[in-house]
């Protein structure tokens, strides 16, 4: 039996009591967790991608919806810790951030907010199509002072949502965009399609056995909503769901550092978060968690 989550006394005397325990738990869980503002201040756009430097935590990246991307060496603490990191492109949606962990001056940023899989028209027309294209991938090897756009990797306006370095082999590189999973195995030169056609709004390699990757398949208009496994290295994939096809929104992955195998993801449609499962099989099998 499933208990009921919205279970309230009934009497007047028991719903005063139930709401000042509401209020001291909420003052007690904000007490222990500080929210602390960090910026940066003054600048338009919401902040869309964040990555820290795997060997120097200060270091910390950010990049906006429209106001490009941006630096802190003091992880986002002190006045004026923040910089604005010049690209030398005309590009101010910064969507992923990653840092490689084998050489922490080589980074790549994709740009573009596209949340279809049809494009984006900006909002004008359809809230469904806002966000704006991006110019693709960039890529920096001397810590972010001179960045190049990877023209192997033709964007072709759509945007990219998630970049991801193989955990192990530095030549491996994934890339998560609105049309398709593109991979690089000789560190970013060539990129083929190891999914194509396709909305990839996550992406998630496992740690202990890297040739298991798991790729959320979702976003506006998507032909197909699921999440796909490979445990060959991204070569042939399987869908893991057969509950959620009606779904419009992103999927976003997620594993616990301490064991590998429980594994999270958020399931959307359009506006709303609608599911969140728990898989201690690598999504094989899976339970539904409240979305409260």
């Amino acid at each position: 039996m499933q208990e009921s989550e919205s279970f309230l006394p009934t009497s007047s005397h028991f719903l005063r009591e139930y709401a000042k325990h509401i209020a001291l738990t909420n003052k007690s869980i904000q007490q222990r967790n500080q929210i602390e503002f960090l910026g940066p201040s003054g600048i338009s756009g919401r902040m869309i991608s964040i990555a820290l430097n795997p060997k120097d935590t200060n270091e910390l990246w950010v990049g906006s919806a429209s106001g490009g991307l941006w630096r802190s060496d003091s992880a986002g603490r002190g006045k004026d810790t923040w910089k604005f990191v010049p690209l030398g492109y005309p590009v101010n949606s910064i969507s992923a951030i990653a840092i490689s962990p084998f050489n922490t001056k080589t980074i790549y940023i994709g740009t573009g907010e596209v949340y279809s899989f049809t494009g984006t028209d900006g909002g004008v027309y359809k809230r469904t199509l806002r966000g704006s294209y991006g110019i693709g991938l960039l890529k920096s090897i001397d810590g972010g002072l001179h960045w190049n756009v990877v023209s192997s990797l033709p964007m072709n306006h759509h945007g990219i949502n998630k970049i991801v370095f193989h955990p192990f082999d530095s030549n491996q590189i994934y890339v998560a965009c609105s049309n398709g999973l593109y991979k690089s195995e000789d560190g970013g030169k060539q990129w083929n399609f190891a999914i194509q056609n396709h909305y990839i709004s996550d992406l998630l390699i496992h740690k202990d056995d890297s040739l298991v990757v798991f790729a959320g398949i979702g976003g506006h208009l998507s032909p197909d909503y699921n999440i796909y496994k490979s445990i060959d290295g991204g070569k042939n994939w399987k869908p893991m769901l057969d509950q959620y096809p009606h779904n419009n929104g992103k999927i976003m992955l997620a594993a616990y550092a301490k064991n590998k195998n429980l594994m999270y993801a958020i399931l959307s449609d359009t506006f709303e978060t609608t599911h969140i499962l728990r898989s201690k099989t690598q999504f094989e099998t899976h339970t539904v968690t409240s979305t409260k």
